[in-house]
């Protein structure tokens, strides 16, 4: 997965197979010309990158719960923008702007089917 903004790209690693922990799994970014860095790597299943500016927000999921995050280039500062414990929720498709960040939710709970929403 793949998303840009001005010069800087950001893309994830999801190797498809690991034997152990997957420690290659993350999230990257590179302005055109220059060096990749990383914005986040480690164990958990992170998907759906997007960047506006200097603001990479991307979803993640691991045993105890899946959240949409968002870490500043520029402070480091990462934070949660929502979290839930429930292992029925699926986030994908993370996209920002310089004042909103949007998901599609799907909830495999409902009996009748999935039901899909959009958060902002």
């Amino acid at each position: 997965e793949l998303a840009a903004s001005g010069s800087r790209v950001v893309w994830n690693i999801t190797p498809t197979t690991c034997s152990g922990p997957c420690s290659t799994l993350g999230i990257y970014t590179q302005d055109f010309g220059g060096a990749a860095t990383t914005v986040v790597t480690g164990t958990t299943f992170r998907t759906s990158p997007a960047i506006a500016g200097n603001t990479v927000a991307w979803s993640e999921r691991d045993d105890n719960s899946v959240r949409v995050m968002v870490k500043d280039l520029a402070t480091g500062d990462t934070r949660p923008i929502t979290r839930s414990a429930s292992n029925e929720i699926f986030i994908n498709s993370v996209q920002i702007s310089d004042a909103y960040i949007a998901w599609a939710e799907v909830n495999t709970s409902i009996l009748a089917g999935h039901k899909s929403s959009v958060r902002v």
